[in-house]
Protein backbone atom coordinates (compact mmCIF):
# COMPACT_ATOMS: atom_id res chain seq x y z
CA UNK A 1 0.00 0.00 0.00
CA UNK A 2 1.50 3.03 -0.88
CA UNK A 3 1.01 6.01 1.54
CA UNK A 4 1.66 6.34 5.30
CA UNK A 5 0.10 4.80 8.81
CA UNK A 6 -2.79 7.07 10.54
CA UNK A 7 -0.10 6.85 13.56
CA UNK A 8 2.96 8.39 11.44
CA UNK A 9 0.51 11.35 9.83
CA UNK A 10 -0.76 12.27 12.84
CA UNK A 11 2.97 13.09 14.03
CA UNK A 12 3.95 14.53 10.64
CA UNK A 13 0.60 16.84 10.05
CA UNK A 14 -0.87 16.69 13.13
CA UNK A 15 -4.24 15.60 14.59
CA UNK A 16 -7.14 15.11 12.15
CA UNK A 17 -10.73 16.89 12.60
CA UNK A 18 -13.70 14.92 13.37
CA UNK A 19 -15.10 14.46 10.14
CA UNK A 20 -11.66 12.92 8.81
CA UNK A 21 -11.66 10.49 11.84
CA UNK A 22 -14.84 9.32 11.31
CA UNK A 23 -14.22 8.36 7.90
CA UNK A 24 -10.85 6.45 8.30
CA UNK A 25 -12.91 4.93 11.23
CA UNK A 26 -16.10 3.67 9.11
CA UNK A 27 -13.77 2.32 6.52
CA UNK A 28 -11.85 0.52 9.76
CA UNK A 29 -15.11 -0.95 10.92
CA UNK A 30 -16.04 -2.12 7.47
CA UNK A 31 -12.32 -4.09 7.44
CA UNK A 32 -13.53 -5.41 10.76
CA UNK A 33 -16.76 -6.77 9.81
CA UNK A 34 -15.57 -8.34 7.14
CA UNK A 35 -12.88 -10.04 8.97
CA UNK A 36 -15.03 -11.21 11.45
CA UNK A 37 -17.52 -12.37 8.93
CA UNK A 38 -14.75 -15.19 8.10
CA UNK A 39 -14.45 -15.61 12.16
CA UNK A 40 -11.05 -13.54 12.50
CA UNK A 41 -10.16 -11.14 14.91
CA UNK A 42 -7.52 -8.52 14.29
CA UNK A 43 -6.18 -7.58 17.98
CA UNK A 44 -3.87 -5.46 17.21
CA UNK A 45 -5.82 -2.68 15.39
CA UNK A 46 -3.66 1.09 16.50
CA UNK A 47 -2.62 4.07 14.37
CA UNK A 48 0.69 2.24 13.13
CA UNK A 49 -1.79 -0.63 11.34
CA UNK A 50 -3.83 1.66 9.24
CA UNK A 51 -2.49 2.54 6.05
CA UNK A 52 -3.73 5.93 4.29
CA UNK A 53 -3.27 4.97 0.74
CA UNK A 54 -2.50 7.93 -1.69
CA UNK A 55 -6.27 7.92 -2.56
CA UNK A 56 -7.51 8.32 0.69
CA UNK A 57 -8.48 5.88 2.08
CA UNK A 58 -7.89 3.70 4.95
CA UNK A 59 -6.63 0.08 4.65
CA UNK A 60 -5.93 -2.35 8.05
CA UNK A 61 -2.84 -3.89 8.07
CA UNK A 62 -0.33 -6.47 10.14
CA UNK A 63 -2.75 -9.15 10.72
CA UNK A 64 0.53 -10.77 12.92
CA UNK A 65 -1.76 -10.98 16.01
CA UNK A 66 -5.25 -12.20 14.17
CA UNK A 67 -6.62 -15.23 15.71
CA UNK A 68 -9.87 -17.18 14.29
CA UNK A 69 -13.13 -16.78 16.56
CA UNK A 70 -13.01 -19.05 18.97
CA UNK A 71 -9.56 -20.27 18.96
CA UNK A 72 -7.94 -20.59 22.69
CA UNK A 73 -4.68 -18.22 21.85
CA UNK A 74 -4.15 -15.70 24.48
CA UNK A 75 -2.32 -12.02 24.27
CA UNK A 76 -0.65 -12.37 26.97
CA UNK A 77 1.92 -15.49 27.36
CA UNK A 78 4.27 -15.83 30.36
CA UNK A 79 3.61 -12.48 30.81
CA UNK A 80 4.72 -10.97 28.29
CA UNK A 81 2.34 -8.40 26.16
CA UNK A 82 1.90 -9.34 22.60
CA UNK A 83 0.78 -6.11 20.80
CA UNK A 84 0.43 -2.11 21.68
CA UNK A 85 -0.32 -2.11 25.85
CA UNK A 86 -2.07 0.92 25.07
CA UNK A 87 -4.01 0.03 22.82
CA UNK A 88 -5.30 -3.52 23.67
CA UNK A 89 -8.83 -4.07 25.20
CA UNK A 90 -8.66 -5.13 29.04
CA UNK A 91 -10.19 -8.10 28.08
CA UNK A 92 -6.79 -8.72 26.29
CA UNK A 93 -4.70 -7.99 28.73
CA UNK A 94 -6.73 -10.22 31.68
CA UNK A 95 -5.64 -13.12 28.90
CA UNK A 96 -9.43 -14.01 28.05
CA UNK A 97 -10.05 -16.81 25.70
CA UNK A 98 -13.92 -15.64 24.54
CA UNK A 99 -12.89 -12.20 23.08
CA UNK A 100 -14.97 -10.85 20.39
CA UNK A 101 -15.29 -7.82 17.57
CA UNK A 102 -15.68 -6.02 20.65
CA UNK A 103 -12.17 -5.90 21.42
CA UNK A 104 -11.03 -4.45 18.30
CA UNK A 105 -13.83 -1.82 18.72
CA UNK A 106 -11.64 -1.08 21.95
CA UNK A 107 -9.00 -0.71 20.03
CA UNK A 108 -10.52 1.61 16.74
CA UNK A 109 -11.85 3.92 20.23
CA UNK A 110 -8.52 4.21 20.98
CA UNK A 111 -6.90 4.73 17.69
CA UNK A 112 -9.54 7.37 17.42
CA UNK A 113 -8.73 9.07 20.43
CA UNK A 114 -5.33 9.29 19.69
CA UNK A 115 -6.12 10.50 16.16
CA UNK A 116 -8.36 13.86 17.00
CA UNK A 117 -5.81 14.35 20.10
CA UNK A 118 -2.69 13.47 19.24
CA UNK A 119 -2.12 11.35 22.48
CA UNK A 120 -3.02 8.11 23.05
CA UNK A 121 -6.00 7.56 25.55
CA UNK A 122 -3.70 5.41 28.05
CA UNK A 123 0.01 5.93 29.34
CA UNK A 124 2.39 4.75 31.52
CA UNK A 125 6.26 4.91 32.06
CA UNK A 126 6.40 1.29 31.62
CA UNK A 127 4.17 -1.11 29.71
CA UNK A 128 3.28 -2.49 32.56
CA UNK A 129 1.96 0.72 33.90
CA UNK A 130 0.54 1.68 30.65
CA UNK A 131 -1.78 -1.91 30.97
CA UNK A 132 -2.39 -0.72 34.34
CA UNK A 133 -4.22 2.31 32.93
CA UNK A 134 -6.31 0.38 30.53
CA UNK A 135 -7.03 -1.77 33.15
CA UNK A 136 -7.99 0.22 36.18
CA UNK A 137 -8.28 4.06 34.57
CA UNK A 138 -11.14 6.15 33.18
CA UNK A 139 -9.32 8.78 30.55
CA UNK A 140 -10.59 12.19 30.19
CA UNK A 141 -13.00 12.24 27.19
CA UNK A 142 -12.18 14.11 24.29
CA UNK A 143 -14.36 17.10 25.14
CA UNK A 144 -12.84 16.88 29.13
CA UNK A 145 -9.16 16.70 27.65
CA UNK A 146 -9.81 19.94 25.44
CA UNK A 147 -10.15 18.50 21.70
CA UNK A 148 -11.95 20.34 19.51
CA UNK A 149 -14.37 17.83 18.61
CA UNK A 150 -18.31 17.18 19.40
CA UNK A 151 -20.01 16.39 22.37
CA UNK A 152 -21.30 12.70 20.15
CA UNK A 153 -18.04 11.97 18.96
CA UNK A 154 -16.60 12.14 22.13
CA UNK A 155 -19.36 10.31 24.07
CA UNK A 156 -19.20 7.49 20.71
CA UNK A 157 -15.63 7.22 21.71
CA UNK A 158 -15.67 7.44 25.04
CA UNK A 159 -18.08 4.27 24.75
CA UNK A 160 -16.00 2.55 22.50
CA UNK A 161 -13.70 2.23 25.29
CA UNK A 162 -15.64 1.28 27.99
CA UNK A 163 -14.15 -1.29 29.95
CA UNK A 164 -16.86 -3.61 30.36
CA UNK A 165 -17.10 -4.58 26.64
CA UNK A 166 -21.27 -5.51 27.35
CA UNK A 167 -21.31 -1.90 26.73
CA UNK A 168 -19.79 -0.89 23.97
Amino acid sequence: VCGESLGSYVRRNGILDEVSSSEIAIQILDAMCYVESVDILHRDIKPDNILLNTDGEAVLVDFGMAKRTGDSSITIHDQEVKGSPGYLSPEQLCADPDIDIRTDVFSLGCTLYFSVYGLPPFYGETPAETCLAVMHDDPPTLIEAGADVSPIFSDVVARMMQKNFNLR
